[in-house]
């Protein structure tokens, strides 16, 4: 079996410094055309949280929440603070969310997917099985990453 039709993303890239992790999700160009919003989340679920946002290629508009995946267990999402996320959107869609707003710890790894979904158009999961990981900072972040 293999998707057939038209996507709606063309890549996803992230990448991170020591307080924030970063996103950043490009679109095929028809989906710039399509007048329903689109439905963009970002899911960790060893973290148990999700980063949900809709998104109006026509009106150029964002509109986004943070919250756990599994409202169900009763966990209240007070230390969730959305207003620290930084999120843009043009022609493409690009996040800055704190590690902390995670949970994520010094010495940590996050593991995340993506799901798309507009009216008219084939929902999308990527990574299609399993999730992206990204080892995070730490403490020796620094030393690890430059010699002289």
């Amino acid at each position: 079996m293999h998707r057939a039709g038209h996507g709606i993303l063309s890549s996803m890239y992230y990448g991170f410094d020591e307080k924030k992790i970063y996103l950043r999700a490009d679109f095929l160009s028809h989906v710039h055309e399509n007048p329903t919003p689109l439905l963009v989340e970002f899911l960790f679920p060893s973290k148990n949280r999700k980063i949900s946002l809709v998104m109006s290629t026509k009106e150029r508009s964002l509109a986004f929440t943070s919250g756990v995946l599994d409202e169900s267990k009763g966990e209240r999402d007070s230390a969730s603070k959305p207003e620290t996320i930084l999120a843009a959107f043009q022609s493409v869609l690009e996040l800055g969310i704190p590690l902390v707003e995670l949970g994520c710890g010094e010495e940590d790894r996050i593991e995340f997917f993506l799901t798309v979904t507009a009216h008219g158009l084939i929902g999308e999961r990527w990574p299609m099985y399993g999730t992206f990981i990204a080892e995070l900072p730490g403490r020796d972040f620094e030393t690890r990453m430059w010699e002289v």
